[in-house]
């Protein structure tokens, strides 16, 4: 009697938030994931070391699903995400940022689309841009089943938002190294060992005009010391994933990585320098061509729709 009260309690999805001082964005996010249309959920707000009283927007909902985690000092999106998901319930999970807003609809497509594709652990959908209407990717042909093999030759698509099984958690779980703000590492992680299915409807409402970030950007001085910090991470812990063979998205992270790490003459540039020359790539044309691209302002000029 006691397991199937405890079995009928865990929650089928866990959303995660992570936020540090923010307080009209959370309360909008929180209330999106309110107001889903599947209720059978748990929300782990991750405060990582905010001046404002996170908890306190939480215990205002006075919803006993939603819970927030306090982390001693500020570790960034990343480690946020992760201490969340060690504590995560749910059979299946999403991260949410603390300035999107989901979809009334957007867990249940999540939750009915992995139990209709049992072979399929991840599921991807959209941004809408909140001040335009425009999509940040766009999937062609509609809805389909990317497989790793496939993941391989694809070009690093935009931010999406995705809702994945417990077993892409776990292995997000077990990568070594601290990370601050290292989303792509984990996704090429994951989508080189799991199918996703790409779903050309969005799920999520990205208010782009959102204050008080939670990542510096790489424009300011603490933005590129917590960048540059896990570019040299990185490098040092994942090299069988820097091994992985062929792979657009691993070619152009690491690119992007030797770029950054050239520029402030990093003692990490001569490990990411190694790492493009094992993946046949000459670290001097790399440099090259991302120069070409800035000058060209191409980078600056990115369509705002990227095809899948």
């Amino acid at each position: 009697m006691l397991y199937s009260i405890l079995l009928y309690a865990m929650p089928l999805v866990t959303v995660v938030v992570p936020v540090y001082n923010r307080d009209r964005e959370l309360r909008r996010a929180l209330r999106s994931v309110q107001n889903q249309t599947h209720r059978d959920l748990e929300c782990l707000v991750v405060d990582d070391a905010s001046q404002m009283d996170i908890a306190g927007i939480v215990e205002e909902l006075d919803d006993s699903r939603f819970r927030c985690i306090r982390r001693a000092t500020n570790g960034g999106p990343t480690s946020a995400r992760n201490t969340a998901f060690a504590e995560a319930r749910g059979e299946y999970a999403l991260a949410l940022d603390s300035d999107w807003e989901l979809y009334p609809w957007g867990l249940d497509q999540g939750v009915r689309r992995l139990a209709e594709h049992p072979s399929v652990d991840i599921v991807c959908a959209l941004h809408l841009l909140h001040e335009d209407g425009t999509l940040f990717v766009r999937v062609k042909g509609g809805e389909r089943i990317i497989t790793p093999e496939e993941f391989r030759t694809y070009e690093p698509a935009p931010d999406r938002v995705a809702m994945v099984r417990r077993s892409v958690v776990d292995l997000w779980l077990s990568i070594p190294g601290e990370y601050f703000a290292l989303e792509s590492g984990y996704w090429i992680t994951a989508e080189l060992a799991h199918s996703s299915l790409a779903l050309d409807e969005p799920w999520t409402r990205y208010h782009t005009s959102s204050t008080n970030r939670v990542t510096p950007g790489l424009k300011t001085a603490q933005g590129r010391e917590h960048a540059l910090r896990d570019y040299a991470t990185f490098l040092e812990t994942r090299r069988a994933l820097i091994e992985c063979g062929p792979c657009v998205s691993m070619d152009r992270l690491l690119e992007g990585m030797h770029f950054q790490l050239v520029r402030v003459k990093h003692p990490s540039a001569s490990v990411a320098a190694a790492a493009l020359v094992s993946r046949g790539i000459a670290p001097r044309n790399s440099i090259a061509l991302q120069l070409r691209m800035r000058v060209d302002g191409k980078l600056r000029r990115t369509p705002r729709v990227h095809w899948v």
